[in-house]
Formats: structure tokens, C-alpha cells, sequence
């Protein structure tokens, strides 16, 4: 399944680390079974990682978002 994941970009926050704009985020994500007894069907995780020259580009960042994307693969009918 694949799966894309939007952040508003101006939660996003930014250090200078080795010249550079640098911030990092954790995405973790669940997926329920659909059972009445709560299962989970799948968990995935990523480490998003951005880095930019400059404060100037940082700036423009939030007018947009930033979107990462992950695909995953489940057992068949483990979701509803």
C-alpha cells in the first residue's frame, strides 16, 4: 500500500548544523485491523530529513508543504 503524508511546513523547526538548514522528523504510523478487539495490521516508521543552504530557502517553505512518502506491504484482508 502506499501512503503519503503531508506537515504543514511552518511547524517544521530548523537548526544551523554544519553550515547548513537542518531539521529531522519522525513519522510514525499505525494501521488498525478493522477488528472489534483493536489489532494493529501494520506499523511503519521513517526519519524524514531536510537540510537547505540557507535561511532564504527555509523561508519559502511556508507556503507549501512538505510531503514524504512510504510504501508498505500488508498480509491480504488484514485491513478493512
Amino acid at each position: 500500500m502506499n501512503l503519503a503524508i503531508e506537515v504543514p511546513s511552518g511547524d517544521i523547526k530548523f537548526e544551523k548544523v554544519k553550515g547548513k538548514q537542518h531539521a529531522e522528523m519522525n513519522v510514525l504510523g499505525i494501521v488498525g485491523g478493522g477488528g472489534e478487539n483493536g489489532d494493529v495490521a501494520a506499523k511503519f516508521s521513517d526519519t524524514v530529513k531536510l537540510d537547505f543552504e540557507d535561511k532564504k530557502q527555509v523561508e519559502k517553505l511556508p507556503k507549501s508543504r512538505i510531503t514524504t512518502r512510504t510504501s508498505s506491504m500488508w498480509r491480504p484482508g488484514s485491513t478493512t
